[in-house]
């Protein structure tokens, strides 16, 4: 059995973002896989952190950029395998983990491509030519990390062929990981969908400190919603989320049916009784959670192209895509008012997660790809430009540590 020690960006918040949701979707897989696992952080441990680790029976250790912390976490569980969360997180440790053992193998799971969404929000909110946007600093570094790492999870189909296409980046070194959904899940969300005729009013959910979300909330409220209403005057639209700032609370407007809702424990209840999903995003990433979660609740979705990217078999839409936002209110009226297409979209949702998200295949293909970096670490082996950008990137990341600890006034036990 390896040693698999994950190095978190944040504790993962499965009920809260995307992001924490896969994060305890990868660890439970490695876990099945028969990996012990020890998830560490330098965010602050809360109570609800513990306990959803606790759930897989996952040790959390707390880290720190200023001290020895890691150090000892690697010195005492000894790990065979380490997973960054995210290119910044292997930025700041990955060079203790190699000065610790170069032999343990680098695993980055990008979550979703950060210089994807910063690209695409630089072309949208100050018109930077997008090709030019996708060379920038952040570009830069996240593809470096890439390739100092052996290997790289990517949850996007789009993301990977940029990858290969664009950056150039050796197909080994990649592999596709979606969102993962058992078998069991998927028949028993198909068993309980509830029907259009059961379902009513418009739904939104997404954490309101991600900017491509809040960007969506302005959207709806200040041009798709009051088009809607003036299509049908008698419905509401509900938004759900973690995280809501003083600028969403403002939008809250329940005469004019625009509810603002805080987080909900049971995310799966309440889009269980709404009859249409709004995804007008205009930016961003990866894999969107909430058009995962409209899937397995059976709930047809209005999105955008950037929403719908990657997400869903080729003609088999479970919603409507629409490019053009003065159109979003009209498609979305339209849906939520034909039963008969509403119930071949819902269908729709079912063979989705069967054909894209069950996780049999994807969960094998991360073993057997671990397997053979075990078997054989030259499997992966480097061109000169990748062994130079990893001298360079462990000489500058290993003195701006030292320089981070000196700033704070730390010192080396």
């Amino acid at each position: 059995m390896s040693k698999l020690l994950v190095i978190g960006f944040t504790w993962p918040e499965p009920q809260r973002t995307a992001a924490g949701y896969r994060m305890m979707q990868l660890l439970n897989m490695f876990q099945e896989m028969g990996h012990e696992v020890v998830f560490c952080c330098a965010a602050r441990l809360l109570e609800r952190h513990e306990n959803y680790l606790a759930a897989l029976k996952i040790k959390p250790r707390r880290i720190s950029l200023t001290d020895d912390s890691l150090d000892q976490v690697l010195a005492g569980f000894n790990p065979q395998l380490v997973m960054y969360d995210r290119y910044l997180i292997e930025e700041q440790y990955g060079w203790k983990v190699r000065e610790y053992d170069h032999k343990i193998i680098q695993i980055l799971d990008t979550e979703d491509l950060h210089c994807l969404r910063h690209a695409r929000e630089q072309e949208l909110i100050h018109g930077v030519d997008i090709n030019v946007a996708l060379t920038d600093t952040i570009a830069l570094r996240e593809i470096s990390s890439i390739m100092r790492c052996q290997l790289t999870l990517i949850i996007s189909r789009y993301e990977m062929k940029l990858l290969h296409d664009f950056y150039e980046v050796p197909s080994h070194l990649l592999l596709h990981v979606p969102f993962l959904c058992k078998k069991e899940t998927i028949d028993d969300a198909s068993e309980k969908l509830v029907g259009f005729n059961d379902r009513r009013d418009y739904c939104a959910i997404g954490n309101f400190k991600h900017a491509p979300n809040m960007d969506a909330v302005r959207q709806l409220k200040y041009y798709i919603w009051p088009a809607i209403r003036k299509l049908d005057p008698n419905v509401h639209l509900y938004i759900y989320g973690a995280n809501p700032t003083a600028e969403a609370m403002a939008m809250h407007h329940p005469d004019d049916h625009f509810h603002i809702r805080a987080q909900t424990p049971d995310i799966h209840k309440v889009l269980s009784t709404h009859r249409v999903m709004l995804a007008p995003l205009r930016f961003g990433a990866g894999l969107k959670g909430k058009l995962y979660d409209a899937l397995l609740n059976g709930l047809p979705t209005v999105m955008t192209p950037i929403a719908a990217e990657s997400m869903y078999v080729e003609n088999f839409m479970p919603g409507v895509v629409v490019d053009d936002l003065d159109q979003f209110a009209t498609a979305a009226v339209s849906l939520y008012r034909d039963g008969t297409r509403w119930n071949l979209y819902q269908q729709y949702s079912s063979f989705n997660l069967n054909t894209l998200y069950e996780d049999t295949a994807f969960a094998k293909s991360v073993q057997l790809k671990i397997n053979d970096l075990q078997r054989d670490p030259s499997s992966n082996a480097q061109t000169f430009i990748h062994e130079m950008l990893s001298y360079h990137g462990q000489e500058h990341f290993k003195f701006k540590g030292y320089w981070i600890r000196l700033k704070n006034g730390a010192k080396s036990s």
